[in-house]
């Protein structure tokens, strides 16, 4: 999950009589919606995965693949934490640098991909929409003013291939931000939103975020 709708639903509704002030959206005219950014690891999470230690099953073989080892990841408690801090942590101690993780990225963001839509292509069910996060996204997506974006911890590949198990990839269409593209979480609005702003051809502030 990209893994966050920070002000989904805020001032969905207005106390009758309440003066509706002009909005920046609103002057920005129909055609130009300002976006939603929604991340599978905030919108109180988009997702979850059913099976303990999900992640690890499809990591530590390709790290073994990769590197030769999988270093403390077996050990390692991940939330909250991007994938590329992931590795690097996981394999510090083996001594593989941040740089020596980052000249494999691709590499490791093909073989994840592949390794875990191998192990979630059994039929299984492997991770479930939260309630709420269908119809939440499926409103944002039908209304004039917004778009959506994931902004995830997840390799952009792997933020997709869980919003496409899960039946919730149509509502991104807007680029986001994701784990193969800093060891800091905190890193990766910015990205995000310089990316929407150069597609959309805007200068949207946070606020409209």
């Amino acid at each position: 999950m990209s893994d966050s709708g920070r002000k989904n639903g805020e001032g969905a509704k207005r106390r009758q009589g309440e003066t509706e002030k002009e909005s920046p959206s609103r002057r920005l005219g129909p055609s130009l919606r300002p976006p939603v950014t929604v991340s599978p690891n905030d919108l109180r999470m988009l997702i979850r995965s059913l099976r303990t230690g999900a992640y690890k099953e499809y990591t530590i073989p390709v790290l073994e693949e990769v590197f030769g080892t999988s270093g403390q990841l077996a050990t390692m408690r991940v939330s909250g934490m991007t994938d590329l801090q992931i590795i690097a942590e996981a394999l510090r101690e083996e001594g593989f640098t941040h740089h020596d993780v980052r000249q494999e990225i691709h590499r490791i963001s093909q073989r994840l991909t592949e390794e875990a839509r191998r192990v979630t292509g059994n039929g299984e069910p492997f991770f479930e929409v939260l309630p709420g996060v269908f119809y939440t996204l499926k409103v944002l997506d039908e209304h004039p003013r917004y778009q959506s974006a994931l902004l995830t911890g997840n390799i952009e590949p792997m933020a997709y291939l869980k919003m496409e198990l899960v039946g919730l990839d149509q509502f991104f269409q807007l680029p986001g931000a994701f784990g193969h593209e800093s060891h800091e979480r905190r890193d990766l609005p910015e990205r995000a939103a310089e990316r929407i702003n150069q597609q959309l051809q805007l200068e949207l502030t946070p606020e409209q975020f």
